[in-house]
């Protein structure tokens, strides 16, 4: 992003698993867990990272600020290199 003229913007690729809005808390926490239960076991980490991915669970609230600051950090960069917006 420094050759581009944005040194400010870090770029990082990042995958995740979202469910409908409204989705009972409950449910939202099971899957939660378990996604963390199953990149947390060495095979799957293993197979994930010949494959390029660095798997890392977190919490619903953590991926939520995740989001929003990803959401913050392309709007700025959007901004800063003058791309219009409608």
């Amino acid at each position: 992003m420094v050759e581009a003229g944005l040194p400010g913007v870090s770029i990082y690729p990042w995958v995740a698993v979202f469910g409908p809005a409204g989705m009972p808390t409950d449910v939202v926490q099971r899957l939660s867990r378990e996604f963390n239960a199953i990149t947390g076991r060495a095979d799957i980490g293993d197979n994930l990272n010949r494959q390029g991915f660095v798997p890392v669970g977190s919490t619903p609230a953590e991926l939520g600020e995740l989001v929003k600051t990803q959401l913050e950090a392309w709007r700025r960069a959007v901004r800063e290199a003058g791309i219009p917006q409608d």
